[in-house]
């Protein structure tokens, strides 16, 4: 049963995969910080912070699926943000391919919620 925010596996999961992004971003150059450092933490960030707003608002069953399909647009923009970090080189490929394994989880989950709830 589902009581609280933190009952979603989901919300867990991203709120993760969000600190582990930010750890990831401590070893990019400088000169990214103000760029792709910025939008990676951002759009990380914004995966368990929707889905969190949409459970204050979840008494409205459309209000809460519209904040879980923020959040798979936030996933996809974190994935991207990850491929480019990639490209860059400030991300080794192992711990690349990890985490799009892990935000493509957040967004079946996300996808399996929106679905049935």
């Amino acid at each position: 049963m589902i009581k609280s925010l933190e009952d979603l596996n989901v919300y867990r999961l991203a709120m993760d995969l969000a600190m582990e992004v930010f750890s990831i971003c401590e070893n990019f150059p400088v000169h990214e910080k103000y760029s792709l450092t910025s939008q990676l933490t951002r759009a990380a960030r914004s995966v368990p912070l929707n889905i969190a707003e949409g459970w204050g608002r979840r008494v409205y069953s459309n209000e809460f699926k519209k904040s879980l399909i923020y959040s798979l647009g936030s996933v996809e923009e974190t994935k991207s943000a990850l491929e480019l970090a990639f490209r860059c080189n400030y991300l080794a490929e192992e711990k690349f391919l990890k985490m799009i394994i892990d935000y493509k989880i957040v967004a079946a989950q996300l996808h399996n919620l929106s679905k049935n709830w």
